[in-house]
């Protein structure tokens, strides 16, 4: 897919004309199976490394948490709503509590 580059990913399992080239890619499969792994797949460059797995969006909230300190000022009454996100993929950042109702996420 990298020799010859497409607009888009339908175009290399369409034949528009006689003399468009073919991609092998749809020799061995199709095009829903391959947007299937597509989905789950993250690509990467080697010598790119994060330091935690929110690493590229660090800068954007710190950015927004310093932001919000100087805009606003909590009063003395404050309440803070816990809740869980269902999630049931592999992540280190998962906990578990058995007695909430949806018992293994991410806790925000």
């Amino acid at each position: 897919m990298d020799v010859h580059q497409e607009p888009s990913l339908c175009e290399y399992w369409e034949k528009k004309h006689a003399n468009a080239p073919t991609h092998s890619v749809n020799n061995y499969m199709s095009e829903t199976r391959f947007e299937q792994l597509d989905r789950y797949l993250y690509y990467t460059e080697v010598k790119q490394s994060f330091k935690s797995p929110f690493g590229r969006v660090w800068d954007l909230s710190e950015h927004i948490r310093k932001r919000s300190l100087e805009l606003w000022h909590p009063g003395k009454h404050l309440c803070v709503d816990e809740a869980i996100a269902r999630f049931i993929g592999r992540a280190s950042e998962i906990i578990k509590i058995k007695t909430k109702p949806t018992p293994k996420g991410y806790k925000v």
